[in-house]
């Protein structure tokens, strides 16, 4: 990586957690976060990728007016034929390719237990900036409305991401019927291609349908996120996920989400469980 990149990623970085620290002093929410995450799948390669996670992040939301969230996770992972972009894992394009002569990790992750069959490298991902602004307030007949924004930082070494930045944009929607509550999203995003892969930049769209109980403190929910065509040659990303969400007190909301993959690109199955608590 150049100077001028390196120059760049800090003034980024430092802008985005000033803001943070100045939206401390908001009469506001500001949260932190920590999960796990697991996730595995072939991506049409002839072995399979497991992937860990252990993330932390911060979260600020100034209720219907807007919200910011960052997120840097730790990743193990016992291959280097998957990275993260735009969101979700995705192969490199090389199909066909089995681990034992796809292990070029290239040094910058550390290898652990020697066999290429079980051995995992470890080392940061790519941190995660999300953001939604409110231009329209739920009523009684129209749903609340945000614009969304988000940007990939390519803090990870080559062996868990892209190595370039990723940047998306779209509207969201959400209307509330008594306990249930209806969401859909659509957007587009701008990915960052990895070194001897070309990614098309991608329109994304999703939909969700969740209910409360025990007057809100538990809540389940239903969702489908799908890409369009990623890459030549390979099924465009689809996945659904069922997540249950407990607020197990005034400030702290616990969750457990597990997704399956409907296509080939993503992974099989995930499952994350998260804790998030209000200061």
């Amino acid at each position: 990586m150049n100077s001028s990149a390196k120059i760049l990623r800090i003034i980024i970085l430092g802008t985005i957690l000033s803001l943070f620290s100045a939206f401390t002093v908001i009469a506001g929410d500001f949260g932190i976060s920590a999960g796990i995450e697991r996730y595995s799948g072939t991506y049409t390669y002839q072995t399979t990728t497991a992937t860990y996670a252990l993330n932390a992040g911060m979260q600020y939301e100034e209720e219907d007016q807007f919200s910011f969230s960052l997120t840097l996770p730790l990743v193990f992972q016992n291959s280097d034929l998957v990275s993260r972009a735009g969101g979700m894992l995705l192969p490199h394009g090389k199909s066909g390719s089995s681990m034992s002569n796809s292990q070029s990790h290239n040094g910058k992750g550390m290898m652990m237990n020697g066999d290429s069959s079980s051995s995992f490298m470890a080392g940061l991902g790519d941190m995660l900036f999300e953001g939604s602004y409110y231009i329209a307030g739920e009523s009684e007949s129209m749903p609340s409305l945000a614009i969304t924004g988000q940007i990939k930082i390519p803090t990870a070494s080559t062996s868990f991401g892209t190595g370039q930045w990723d940047f998306g944009g779209g509207v969201s929607a959400m209307k509330q019927f008594g306990t249930i509550s209806v969401s859909a999203n659509a957007g587009f995003l701008v990915l960052g291609d990895p070194a001897g892969t070309v990614y098309h930049n991608p329109f994304t769209f999703g939909a969700s349908v969740g209910n409360s109980f025990m007057d809100g403190k538990l809540s389940a929910m239903i969702s489908y996120l799908a890409y369009t065509r990623v890459l030549d040659g390979y099924e465009a990303p689809q996945q659904i996920s069922l997540g249950v969400l407990s607020q197990t007190s005034s400030t702290t909301t616990l969750s457990l989400i597990g997704s399956f993959g409907l296509s080939n690109t993503v992974p099989a199955l995930g499952i994350s469980l998260s804790i998030e608590v209000t200061l």
